[in-house]
């Protein structure tokens, strides 16, 4: 898996499985209601998604328990989930999510038949689509109508994201990776957020020698993530492009093809921001994590999984210096991928 990039949230689900040394061991409990609630809210998205489902307990296989769709998913008539803005920390507007049907889950553990996610369309007064405000709380809940059981969880809205580089001009300065010195990208941290990361996307033309049809092809490059020491955006983030890195990445990864001619275009730069809770999460549940049990990190009142946000950005169509082109079209590196 690559690093934490904030592209991808990778969903961690508990399974109980059970075993028995002895006839005279019950090793079931008395069944608690544990909902599972997986959400990351993106303030620059019109439509938002959630994931319910809820922790099973029954006799027999739990693997064979969990492609069974009743197991993990919610009667959709008993759930009300709402997402509340918050005002000094009291409750102030809601806006009710609606599940839908039609967004498919790849096959794995868990079921992936009648696949149920829950959307978050936020409307004014007036019935506009309207997004999430920055610096304002917003609180979830779930309410099962039928147990009474009600969890909740609590995020804050990340700043929008500014890259200092580049400012507001429309004319942006053309990008160095030929120097000795990394290029380094500047952002002005927002507030509540915890982590950053981005992508250094690679855009270039090809062209089909036999039909000359051109198309515009890409590849990204993963720079490592920075982690603020705090969430209140009093120092700047950084990340620096190290041009023979990313020289060499391209070589790797761009094979030579004599039935097309290329040629550089553009750069763009992916920008994303996670809350606290959603690095928590992440860094809890990362694979790296060598212990050898798996602590467990929540958000919610009742159940588990994260309630968190992430903010995102781009800058597209960012363009090379001469150093750099001549780099790319000539440099040991990156030559063949030019050649036709």
């Amino acid at each position: 898996m690559k690093q934490f990039y904030f592209i991808l949230l990778v969903l961690v689900f508990p399974t109980l499985l059970f075993s028995s040394c002895s006839n005279d061991l019950d090793v079931l409990d008395n069944y608690k209601e544990i909902p599972i609630v997986y959400g990351l809210v993106n303030p620059n998205q019109n439509i938002n998604y959630v994931r319910l489902e809820k922790g099973y307990l029954g006799v027999g296989n739990a693997l064979v328990m969990a492609q069974q769709h009743d197991s993990i998913y919610y009667d959709t008539s008993q759930v009300d989930l709402q997402l509340i803005a918050l005002k000094s920390g009291v409750d102030f507007t809601s806006y009710k999510l609606t599940p839908v049907f039609n967004i498919f889950k790849d096959q794995g553990l868990f079921t992936d038949a009648d696949h149920i996610l829950y959307q978050l369309v936020m409307k004014d007064q007036n019935g506009d689509t309207i997004k999430l405000t920055s610096g304002i709380d917003y609180k979830l809940k779930f309410t099962n109508k039928v147990t009474g059981l009600i969890d909740t969880a609590i995020t804050k809205i990340i700043e929008p994201l500014t890259v200092q580089n580049f400012g507001t001009s429309t004319t942006f300065p053309k990008i160095n990776l030929a120097a000795k010195d990394p290029y380094k990208i500047r952002l002005f941290a927002s507030k509540y957020a915890k982590v950053y990361g981005m992508i250094f996307r690679f855009k270039y033309y090809e062209k089909n020698n036999t039909t000359q049809l051109i198309t515009v092809k890409t590849l990204d490059y993963y720079v490592k993530d920075v982690v603020s020491r705090t969430i209140t955006a009093t120092s700047d983030i950084e990340f620096p492009l190290d041009g023979q890195t990313i020289f060499q990445y391209l070589g790797a990864n761009i094979k030579t093809d004599l039935t097309v001619s290329r040629s550089v275009k553009s750069c763009d730069f992916v920008l994303t921001a996670g809350t606290q809770e959603f690095y928590d999460y992440y860094q809890i549940n990362k694979p790296s994590n060598t212990v050898n049990y798996i602590p467990v990190f929540s958000n919610l009142s009742v159940g588990k999984g994260v309630f968190a946000c992430r903010n995102t950005s781009l800058v597209s169509d960012v363009i090379f210096n001469d150093l750099t082109l001549d780099s790319l079209y000539n440099g040991s590196y990156t030559k063949h991928i030019f050649q036709n």
